[in-house]
């Protein structure tokens, strides 16, 4: 299995963005669009009570729901406003993505987790 982990810069409260990356395989080769099975999408508050975060529940993002792979393995997420809503009171959290793929035919598994830091704008300016 291949995993990566990123953590970004912290952005404002329902504001839109694009993440990009390249899927990889164990070896280190971009996995074409063609050849996954599954590429799916969790994301939710990183806290002890992890709610979901805009019905992005084990949710299929394999070229759908804001999302796109292309023949090179170009992954990009066009990150929604509702993504980013706050679900806390405080004055930031992080939502967390874990972007789990599979590829030859389900025999071989990655994982991608994004810390998305959001500031509560009401709290910050």
């Amino acid at each position: 299995m291949y995993e990566k982990y990123e953590k970004l810069e912290p952005r404002y409260e329902k504001t839109s963005s694009k993440i990009t990356g390249t899927f990889l395989d164990e070896t280190g080769t971009p996995v074409p669009s063609a050849s996954f099975t599954a590429i799916t999408m969790s994301l939710f508050l990183l806290d002890d009570s992890a709610p979901i975060i805009n019905g992005r529940d084990n949710q299929n993002i394999l070229n759908a729901n804001n999302c796109t792979v292309d023949a090179n393995g170009l992954f990009t997420w066009n990150v929604q406003p509702a993504d980013r809503a706050m679900v806390g009171s405080g004055g930031s959290e992080i939502h967390r993505a874990e972007i789990r793929y599979k590829w030859n035919a389900g025999a071989s598994e990655g994982v991608v987790v994004i810390d998305l830091p959001i500031n509560n704008l009401k709290k910050t300016v």
